[in-house]
């Protein structure tokens, strides 16, 4: 049995298998929707983005990975946020990525020196 991977039902609680039971079942939805899926104890994996079984809920939440961000950081994205929920509001196309906005195909990048958003220069020739 070496190098497979064994699962033991019976060295669990009843509980703790109606979980296992209820992830499987979401895994195998979200199968049939055509989703790469990967099932662990009390988490489901959808196309990369993890969910985490909550005890008190009874249910499956995301898992946000905003943790690993300084605190500044992290209001900096919440500024970048905001700013692109505006944009969005007055019918511009926004994607918003780590300390960069795209605002109509235009990139704005995050000074911190100035601590604001400034247009990125194209330097192609």
């Amino acid at each position: 049995m070496k190098g497979n991977k064994v699962y033991i039902n019976n060295d669990q609680t009843i509980q703790e298998r109606e979980i296992q039971k209820f992830i499987r079942d979401r895994a195998r939805e979200e199968r049939q929707r055509g989703k790469s899926v990967i099932v662990k104890y009390q988490r489901l994996i959808i196309d990369g983005k993890q969910w985490k079984w909550n005890t008190n809920r009874d249910a499956l939440e995301p898992v946000y990975i905003n943790n690993d961000q300084t605190i500044q950081e992290r209001e900096i994205q919440k500024f970048i946020r905001d700013r692109a929920r505006e944009e969005r509001q007055r019918g511009k196309s926004v994607i918003v990525k780590y300390q960069r906005l795209i605002i109509d195909g235009k990139q704005w990048k995050w000074n911190t020196n100035r601590d604001a958003l400034e247009p990125v220069k194209d330097t192609h020739c």
